[in-house]
């Protein structure tokens, strides 16, 4: 689940930057103040980011622990608790 919301918000970051590019490219374009909406489109894409490496971090800690387990269970360990 956690890798697909990475995905997911990775996504939504690649969105904003391409409607960002767009944005800037008619502002030139058009000679068209566009500051708030281009501040708006970059902190859209810094925060989908920042969300999509959380994810993918989270979800890189819950496999190692998986992992973890797993081998010592393989070890025939007794799993620790926490």
């Amino acid at each position: 689940m956690l890798i697909r919301q990475a995905i997911i918000w990775g996504s939504v970051s690649v969105l904003f930057v391409a409607l960002l590019i767009v944005t800037l490219f008619l502002a030139a374009l058009l000679h068209w103040d566009a500051g708030w909406l281009i501040v708006l489109l970059f902190a859209g894409c810094l925060i989908s980011m920042i969300a999509s490496l959380v994810a993918s971090i989270r979800d890189i800690n819950r496999s190692l622990s998986a992992l973890k387990l797993e081998l010592r269970a393989f070890a025939g360990e007794p799993a620790a608790r926490g």
